[in-house]
């Protein structure tokens, strides 16, 4: 090949043979797709070598340049931009004699690029290839695209609005992907929750009592939220509402290792903190009744007599009384007979004798006396005027205690209630037993007097007021052989027939609200004092229908405090309580600060520990039913159990079982023994339900 006619240079002065082996003047800056390596020295000194690496990544740049053979000799082929051909010349066996050290060459761009393109290509394929070879069930082809299955509960209803349902969606960039995929975010759970769940209280506060705080030196432990506790998508059987003990110590200040080592002992009189429904003395009847000779045939031999062990829970709740107690006790029911009313002793007659004539007819006194003016007058004599007779009442007695009351009269005071009851009589001439129901159910706000008059006869009430209104005794037709409403001498009288009657049920309670009642009329404290004598006389448990109150419990129920209607109004309307108005206070009713009473008709399930559950059930199956709960329950023949049965305060109270003992509970729950873990005596939420929806869509859905 020839040089050009301009010395071996084209017009633009570039030298053709200086492309040999190296890299054009026009690659300075420029990457080629083929160049996969880049001049190590550009990278130190942002000055790269005239040749650049090889396609291989071997650095070229040792030497100045190749020399050529050309006509036996080699000829220096340094680029004239690099100085020309050297001085020096090529050594004789064809190498450059200016040599330098190598460069490390890196990597372009655009290779690493490909490089990364391809190992993430064949990363992708061979992830999809592994999900593809996973079976459908697959738990490991499930956790590559979901954290997990919900509970049954929980499944049913979220799947037409998936995660969304219970999580606050994230953003749909990149980004909130990545965010969402590492960063937890438990907001708005705990709202979502509470759109099904209910407790009472306040939801997210330390066992749903907003008086309860947290003392804890991290505000995650402070700021409750459902998920602190309950976590989601660890299978369709999965038990999310079960704790460990160690996450209770998390939050409690005393912390103990287990039941048996460290936990506090129980109170003093547990399990017995307040009144029972049914006043029922265990030491008097196992200590002396059932062991007389009186009873002993009839009196039960072990507990599961009287209780109804087969359905035992938290309580074992007592069998009917007739099934435990009406074979010593029924018999003497009708003897507490209920006095409706007793005609007093009146000193002065302000009733038309007349008029009880023409609503009454005469009496037999009366008629003889007619038949013999008659008569008189049949034989042509004129009868002698009669004379008027000193009055004396047919009665000697004092009003009784409901008429006072009812009446708003002193029932000790004859000049002042002969009035009032003489113009009552006459309205019950009229009327019947109307005029004394509509008193009652006024007083009452409400028609109670239905049940306290059931089944009396309008004749019995007629027939005793007209005979007392013409000062004479009544005498009954009948006696009441099998109970009920009766009149006799200067009395009405109920004969209870059975336990468990309407009538005297209504009658003490309508005697238990006496004094609210009043109060709430405007009594004077006369009158109120009338309505507390008119209770008391009601439930005297040795007299009457009071007898009741012998076995069910008679208890205060506190009275609601202007303090307690502002906090309660507050938090039901979602504000703050108001502070209460002392003039507002002062004019109150006298309600206020009375005793409010209340009487169990039925047993009740006392929640007095609404965070502690506990089961006879598996206790009674492993102990034994018949004589099992002597193993815990211990009678304590020296408490003052009826002495104190006799207070209305339901917290002023001895049981007449001796208090347990946690050592009794560790001889089975311990270490090497029975469960002893928190959940199996607590509850954390208080009341725990469903909203009403839930409710009814869970009804319908079975």
């Amino acid at each position: 090949m020839s040089r050009s006619p301009s010395g071996g240079k084209d017009p633009l002065g570039i030298d053709p043979y200086d492309f040999v082996g190296g890299v054009t003047p026009f690659d300075a800056d420029y990457e080629r797709p083929n160049q996969n390596f880049r001049c190590g020295r550009e990278r130190l000194w942002r000055k790269r070598c005239q040749r650049g690496p090889s396609v291989n990544g071997a650095c070229r740049g040792t030497t100045e340049c190749t020399p050529a053979l050309r006509g036996g000799r080699y000829e220096c082929r340094r680029r004239a931009a690099a100085g020309g051909p050297c001085s020096d010349g090529p050594l004789p066996d064809g190498r450059c004699s200016h040599s330098h050290p190598p460069c490390a060459p890196r990597r372009t761009m655009r290779a690493m690029r490909s490089r990364l393109t391809f190992v993430v290509s064949l990363l992708t394929i061979a992830l999809i290839v592994a999900f593809l070879g996973l079976a459908p069930d697959s738990s490991a082809r499930l956790s590559s695209i979901s954290p997990g299955p919900l509970t049954g509960a929980h499944s049913n209803f979220t799947s037409a609005k998936g995660c969304v349902a219970c999580h606050e969606p994230h953003g749909s960039g990149a980004a909130s992907w990545l965010e969402a995929a590492f960063v937890p975010r438990p907001e708005g759970i705990s709202e979502n929750c509470l759109e099904c769940h209910k407790f009472d209280g306040e939801p997210l506060a330390p066992h749903n009592m907003a008086a309860l705080t947290i003392k804890a030196s991290s505000s995650a432990m402070t700021d409750l939220t459902c998920t602190n506790c309950h976590t989601e998508h660890k299978g369709i059987d999965a038990d999310i509402r079960g704790l460990s003990d160690a996450q209770c110590n998390t939050c409690h200040q005393k912390k103990f290792a287990s039941f048996a080592d460290g936990h506090p002992a129980f109170k003093p009189n547990y399990p017995h903190d307040q009144k029972s429904s049914v006043w029922f003395d265990h030491a008097s009847h196992f200590g002396k009744h059932f062991i007389d000779d009186k009873y002993v045939e009839r009196a039960p031999k072990m507990c599961s007599a009287c209780h109804q062990v087969q359905n035992a829970d938290l309580r074992v709740e007592p069998s009917s009384f007739e099934q435990s107690c009406a074979s010593c006790h029924a018999d003497n029911i009708p003897a507490r007979e209920l006095v409706l009313w007793t005609w007093p002793e009146i000193l002065d007659n302000e009733i038309d004798q007349e008029e009880v004539v023409d609503l009454c007819g005469p009496t037999r006194d009366q008629f003889e006396a007619m038949r013999d003016r008659l008569a008189t007058l049949e034989a042509g004599d004129l009868p002698d005027e009669p004379e008027e007779e000193e009055f004396y009442g047919v009665s000697l007695d004092y009003l009784s205690p409901f008429a006072a009351f009812i009446l708003g009269v002193p029932s000790d005071d004859v000049d002042e209630y002969g009035g009032p009851v003489q113009s009552l009589a006459l309205e019950v001439l009229e009327d019947g037993i109307q005029p004394l129901a509509e008193r009652i159910d006024d007083l009452a706000g409400k028609p109670v007097s239905e049940d306290m008059f059931a089944r009396l006869s309008p004749e019995v009430v007629k027939g005793a007021f007209c005979a007392w209104a013409a000062n004479t005794e009544y005498e009954s037709p009948a006696d009441p052989e099998f109970g009920g409403w009766y009149a006799d001498g200067v009395g009405i009288r109920y004969k209870p027939a059975k336990h468990a009657g309407v009538v005297p049920k209504a009658w003490i309670e309508f005697a238990l609200a006496a004094p609210q009642l009043a109060a709430a009329q405007g009594a004077d404290e006369d009158e109120i004092e009338r309505a507390e004598i008119f209770r008391d006389s009601i439930i005297e448990r040795d007299g009457g229908v009071g007898a009741c109150t012998k076995c069910h419990s008679v208890h205060a129920v506190p009275a609601e405090t202007p303090e307690m209607a502002a906090a309660i109004d507050a938090e039901t309307e979602g504000g703050e309580a108001e502070e209460p108005d002392a003039e507002a206070d002062a004019e109150a009713p006298a309600e206020d600060g009375l005793e409010v009473l209340d009487v169990a008709w039925q047993f009740r399930q006392a929640d007095v520990r609404p965070f502690v559950h506990y089961s006879h059930a598996p206790h009674l199956n492993l102990l034994g039913r018949d004589m099992g709960c002597k193993n815990c329950h211990v009678l304590d023949y020296e408490a003052d159990y009826a002495g104190k049965m006799k207070s209305f305060d339901p917290l002023d109270f001895v049981s007449n079982f001796k208090p347990i003992q946690k050592e009794t509970c560790t001889e089975c729950h311990r270490e090497g023994g029975v469960r002893q873990d928190c959940q199996l005596c607590h509850d954390y939420h208080l009341n725990p339900g469903f909203k009403l929806e839930i409710a009814s869509h869970e009804e319908d859905a079975s």
